[in-house]
């Protein structure tokens, strides 16, 4: 499924409170919006123990082997047990590509017995390759807004991603990112991370 065509779709958030940096200062990995609860991994849980744990430890790990529809299926078994989705860890190329594809897939499942549609946030650890991609419940997207398609290639600068990004979720659009392959879908991720930092001093989060 490597060569699998994605499409991330990228969503204003409700308004945070704004941010004390300077109107053009550059974006810094560390210095990026951080959501405040920490998460710790339980290893060797069971699915049903995940389940039960407290949000802080419902918590499922992606690495380059895992299959997306296995880990798609611990989503959404998450969601209909424990009310709420877990938190995905996720480092390197290959399995970021593993973790967008499985959210993909686990919001279909949902679609399939429930109202229920999941949102992502990513935020990466500094300047690594280590990503949480926080989810959440949400009621559905609201489709009703402009979209904008840009196409995210592997050699594609994920700065630049995001400043387009950033341009036209400031115009009220959504944003449509469509990536073929790992290293593009990592590109797109990073640009939504990167994009969350440019419009931070904004008041404006965005989903995906």
């Amino acid at each position: 499924m490597a060569d699998l065509r994605e499409r991330i779709e990228v969503h204003r958030r409700a308004r945070v409170r704004q941010s004390r940096r300077g109107e053009h200062a550059p974006y810094n990995p560390p210095s990026q919006k951080r959501d405040p609860r920490p998460v710790a991994h339980l290893a060797g849980a069971s699915l049903a123990q995940i389940c039960k744990a407290a949000p802080v430890n419902r918590v499922l790990k992606v690495s380059a082997a895992s299959v997306p529809r296995s880990v798609a299926g611990a989503i959404a078994h998450t969601v209909r047990e424990a009310g709420a989705p877990p938190t995905l860890l996720a480092a390197g190329t290959a399995s970021v590509n593993q973790a967008v594809k499985a959210v993909a897939i686990a919001r279909d499942y949902l679609a399939e017995d429930t109202q229920i549609d999941l949102i992502a946030q990513p935020q990466f650890d500094g300047d690594s390759d280590r990503v949480t991609i926080r989810l959440r419940r949400a009621n559905g997207i609201d489709g009703t807004n402009r979209t904008a398609q840009l196409t995210v290639k592997p050699s594609s600068d994920p700065y630049k991603v995001a400043g387009a990004i950033a341009g036209r979720v400031r115009e009220e659009q959504r944003v449509s990112l469509v990536a073929v392959g790992p290293e593009a879908v990592f590109r797109a991720v990073e640009a939504v991370a990167v994009a969350r930092g440019y419009l931070q001093e904004e008041g404006v989060d965005l989903k995906m």
